[in-house]
């Protein structure tokens, strides 16, 4: 898969395999600048905004999650003023050492992309509520530092999986073959933009501000 290294996100997470970032939001700014990552990201938000996912905008609710799948370009606005909750890890925090069915069926198959979470509009209300009411209480136990918060962070995401997969909801990832390819839709703003201002010299901050990355990517 070609995937374009220029929106990459090195970013330290203080070596924890689990990792919460409380993003201050403001309404009509920009949450973050498009990026990607190798690990798995959940977005639960306590405002209004949006989220492109590739070229896809997805409203963003107060009180409503996101589900960003590994390396899927991502950047997210908001409409008023909050906060959003970032839980991002990698897969392997759910792994296990035994080859059972879980293992073989489930996390490899999230691990290899073969198959992909899905979006809240894809879901029924019940099972977004209780979805909402994992993500809320993870949130709470990570900050709480109790002894073994650890441990009720995965059992709530093992919960998370089980409810999407005993009720089918994963994507195949032959269902979604475009989805690591709409980066192309910044290419297309950028072109536009550079056609709209030829008589004028063009720098790469006027093309960052055009497509609301940063001008390092």
């Amino acid at each position: 898969m070609n995937i374009n290294m220029r929106f990459f996100e090195h970013a330290e997470r203080n070596n924890r395999s689990f990792y919460i970032y409380d993003l201050k939001a403001t309404a009509g700014e920009t949450v973050f600048d498009a990026h990607w990552h190798t690990e798995f990201e959940i977005l639960y938000a306590e405002c209004d905004g949006m989220v492109k996912l590739d070229a896809k905008e997805i409203p963003l609710a107060k009180d409503s999650f996101v589900f960003i799948n590994t390396e899927q370009l991502h950047q997210t606005v908001a409409y008023a003023n909050g906060r959003i909750f970032a839980m991002v890890f990698d897969f392997e925090l759910l792994a296990f050492n035994n080859k059972d069915f879980c293992q073989t069926n489930i996390i490899n198959a999230l691990k290899t992309k073969s198959s992909l979470f899905p979006q809240c509009d894809s879901l029924d209300e019940a099972l977004c509520e209780e979805i909402k009411r994992l993500l809320k209480s993870i949130i709470d136990v990570y900050y709480s530092n109790t002894p073994g918060y650890e441990l009720k962070i995965k059992c709530n995401l093992y919960e998370i999986i089980f409810l999407l997969y005993s009720g089918g909801k994963f994507i195949s990832y032959e269902k979604e073959k475009h989805y690591p390819l709409a980066q192309i839709d910044y290419v297309k703003k950028a072109v536009a933009y550079m056609e709209a201002n030829y008589p004028q010299p063009v720098t790469i901050d006027d093309l960052a501000r055009c497509v609301s990355i940063n001008k390092y990517y």
